[in-house]
C-alpha cells in the first residue's frame, strides 16, 4: 500500500493547482466515516482531511499525536486507538 501511494504522491504535491474536494460529492457518502490525519501532516492533506470532515455528515476527524502522513508506521498504537475506538462506535 505504501508504494501504491507513493507513485501517487509526486503528482499530487508537484501538480500547479492541488485536487480539489468537492462537498457535492464527498456529501454524499452516507456511512460513518472516520478521517485521520497526523499532528505534523504537510499542509496539503490536512486541507483534504478538513474538507473531507466539514463535508461528509457525521463524519469523525482525529489527529494523531507525533505522526505525519504516515500515521500508522509512525504511531501504530495511537493509529490502532483511533481506528478501534471508531470501529467499536459503529459495529
Amino acid at each position: 500500500m505504501i508504494k501504491a501511494n507513493a507513485k501517487t504522491l509526486g503528482l499530487s504535491l508537484g501538480a500547479a493547482q492541488p485536487h480539489e474536494v468537492h462537498c457535492v460529492n464527498a456529501g454524499t457518502i452516507k456511512t460513518p466515516t472516520l478521517i485521520l490525519r497526523g499532528e505534523r501532516t504537510t499542509a496539503y492533506f490536512q486541507a483534504i482531511s478538513s474538507t473531507l470532515e466539514r463535508c461528509v455528515p457525521g463524519s469523525q476527524l482525529v489527529v494523531i499525536p507525533g505522526a505525519d502522513h504516515l500515521m500508522s508506521a509512525r504511531n501504530p498504537s495511537g493509529f490502532n486507538q483511533a481506528l478501534l475506538a471508531f470501529l467499536n462506535k459503529h459495529p
